[in-house]
């Protein structure tokens, strides 16, 4: 239960589900920041198995003890494992997965060797699922290239916004800019999410007024993060905040949200923002971003990878005037109930359509 997109998800959905449904988290190891999070009234199992290689047979003989309804399977390769092994349970468990990111992205610097073992196990796998389900469009063009299977017989459900706990949210604010305006982006350090880019078109923002930028989140490239802003000259004017399990206080009290990422599959934090009415400048990357902006009509979007270009739209967003209330509107086709509903119409269609 590491701090990611996907995992949060999970947690939005199983808080959700627990109300009506006995929900079990199932997990590899029994670890993350996010396990605390988890509510009392949620099993968590652990298989207590660190290699892929011992996930199959410890699957096989938790499906047979425990007899599940239904398996919810994210982010390959547990998407391939579990449909095997709900096969080879023998039960009449019902296998769903769901892939939340550009796979072949995700593992393009793997070499040609990984590419085609990725593509073999999801041709072999995927088809022994009942169910699909991509988190965006571009995802599930990525799932049907990659795994040949039709376009049509993936299911698109987008992620669920946060159900922030709005208890005197709008007094706690967590910024201290001495007048200035703040910036903030939201997600884990690593390369595909591109803090360093911001980090340098912020600079540029910077000679043009005064501002700072909070970057919510934590991870491996800190250290390189900090010497970037050491650098620029930043110290001032970046906050690295670390983990923050609640960041709503954030996007409360932000007057801009930026997203830089290389590519997402959807784009959870595009949606949080927005629930709190915040404008969004996002890197046009694959899939997500744009499908939840609606090509630019909610939030600008700018090409992957350019500093001018994002600095100048960081710059052009803070100048001018928002509606503030079109952006929640949008943010409430997200919404969990809806996307709830969704995930239960295609895990218990009988149930669901009764």
């Amino acid at each position: 239960m590491r701090e990611g997109g996907a995992e949060k998800m999970r947690l939005i959905l199983a808080k959700e589900w627990s109300n009506q449904y006995d929900v079990e988290f199932l997990l590899l190891l029994k670890e993350g920041g996010l396990l605390d999070l988890i509510p009392k009234n949620i099993r968590v199992t652990a298989l207590n198995i660190t290699r892929y290689r011992n996930v199959l047979p410890g699957l096989v003989h938790y499906i047979r003890q425990q007899k599940p309804d239904v398996i919810l399977a994210a982010m390959w390769p547990l998407t391939v494992i579990a449909p095997l092994a709900t096969r080879l349970s023998l039960q009449k468990t019902t296998c769903v997965i769901s892939e939340h990111g550009i796979i072949s992205a995700q593992y393009e610097a793997k070499g040609r060797l990984h590419e085609v073992g990725l593509r073999a196990s999801m041709v072999l796998s995927y088809r022994l699922s009942d169910e699909v389900i991509a988190v965006s469009k571009g995802v599930a063009k990525d799932i049907a290239k990659l795994s040949s299977l039709p376009l049509a017989s993936i299911n698109i459900i987008y992620n669920p916004a946060s159900k922030a706990d709005k208890d005197n949210i709008h007094y706690k604010k967590p910024f201290n800019t001495d007048g200035g305006l703040s910036i903030i982006a939201v997600g884990r350090f690593k390369k595909v999410k591109n803090h360093a880019l911001l980090i340098k078109a912020f600079a540029l923002v910077r000679q043009k007024i005064k501002a700072t930028l909070y970057i919510v989140g934590d991870g491996d490239l800190r250290d390189e993060y900090e010497a970037l802003i050491e650098l620029l000259q930043l110290q001032q004017d970046v906050v690295l905040t670390g983990f923050v399990s609640e960041p709503a206080t954030y996007y409360t009290h932000a007057d801009l949200f930026v997203l830089s990422s290389e590519y997402e599959g959807f784009g959870n934090v595009i949606v949080e923002a927005m629930s709190a009415g915040v404008p969004i400048v996002s890197t046009d990357c694959e899939s997500g971003p744009r499908e939840i902006l609606e090509n630019g009509k909610y939030g600008t979007l700018v090409p992957v990878g350019d500093v001018d270009a994002l600095a100048n739209a960081m710059l052009e967003s803070l100048e001018k005037d928002h509606d503030h209330g079109i952006l929640k509107r949008r943010a409430a086709d997200f919404s969990v109930d809806k996307i709830s509903a969704q995930y239960l119409e295609i895990m218990f269609p009988d149930v669901v359509k009764n």
